[in-house]
């Protein structure tokens, strides 16, 4: 349990920081693609629950 905790929010992490990245890149606001992978991976693809992290 405790391994995927750490997983999870360095994947979040790292996450962060490609887009942060690619939105220096294309120099459009990074709150665009930070919403967008938020949305990806949460609602549409089921890959971070909150509930089993924290709850």
């Amino acid at each position: 349990m405790q391994e995927h905790i750490v997983l999870s929010i360095a994947g979040i992490g790292a996450l962060a920081i490609a887009c942060q990245w690619f939105a220096w890149w294309v120099k459009l606001p990074a709150i665009l693609f930070l919403l967008l992978a938020g949305i990806l991976i949460g609602p549409v693809l089921g890959l971070l629950h909150p509930d089993t992290l924290f709850g």
